[in-house]
């Protein structure tokens, strides 16, 4: 969250988990899970994600300079999220968000 702290992200949700360690590129590495929906997360690259049942972590709150509320950092979207879907966004680009995978069908 380097460049875009204060950005909304599933791993400063309270619904964030890591699970299990498997081998990556530069060794072993932590894989995201979702406890809301059981599912293992992508992380895609530089992209932030993001879904409908977001809910920041106290640390996380606590983390950002200017205090707010779920619901002013949502409307930053520009649209409503819907349930089920998980989003990607740059973080300094809330408005280009777009849908990555839908978290009720594609569980693997």
């Amino acid at each position: 969250m380097a460049n875009g702290k204060g950005a909304l992200d599933c791993h400063n949700c309270v619904w964030h988990r890591f699970s299990r360690e498997t081998e990556g590129k530069w060794g072993k590495i932590r894989l995201p899970f979702c406890m809301h929906y059981k599912i293992p997360l992508p992380r895609p690259g530089t992209e932030n994600i993001i879904c409908h049942f977001y809910s920041p972590t106290e640390k996380f709150a606590e983390q950002c300079i200017k205090p707010f509320t779920r619901d002013e950092r949502m409307g930053h979207f520009g649209c409503e999220l819907e349930p089920g879907i998980l989003y990607t966004y740059f973080y300094n680009s809330p408005p280009d968000i777009n849908p990555l995978m839908n978290l009720e069908i594609d569980k693997s």
